[in-house]
C-alpha cells in the first residue's frame, strides 16, 4: 500500500514536469523579446573564407585516395591557409567571448 502510495506521488511529480516542459515556450518567448540582437561577428568574411577552405579541401580527399599529388599539396594549402585565418580570428573571437561574459547576468 505504501509503495502504491509514493508511486502515485511519483507520477504526480513527473506529470508537473512534463506540464512544465510544455508551457515554458511562452516564458521563453517573453524572455527573447527583451534581448536585444546583436552581430555576432564585426566581419564576416573571414569565417567564411574558413569554411569555404574547409570544403574546398574536404572535396580533394577522393582525389588523394587515388594518389594524386598535386591533390595532395594543394589540400595542405589550404588547410596552411585555414589555419592561419582561424589565428587571424582568435583576438576577435576573444573579444567577443568577454563581451558576452561582461553582459551575461549570472545567477
Amino acid at each position: 500500500m505504501g509503495g502504491l502510495f509514493f508511486y502515485t506521488l511519483w507520477a504526480g511529480y513527473l506529470g508537473w514536469q512534463w506540464r512544465r516542459v510544455r508551457t515554458i515556450q511562452s516564458e521563453i518567448s517573453e524572455l527573447k523579446k527583451q534581448v536585444k540582437p546583436a552581430a555576432v561577428t564585426p566581419d564576416g568574411s573571414p569565417v567564411t573564407a574558413i569554411t569555404v577552405l574547409w570544403a574546398l579541401a574536404a572535396a580533394l580527399v577522393p582525389a588523394m585516395q587515388k594518389g594524386n599529388e598535386t591533390a595532395r599539396n594543394l589540400h595542405i594549402a589550404l588547410n596552411v591557409a585555414n589555419v592561419l585565418l582561424f589565428v587571424w580570428q582568435i583576438p576577435t573571437g576573444l573579444d567577443i567571448v568577454l563581451k558576452v561574459f561582461e553582459f551575461t547576468k549570472w545567477p
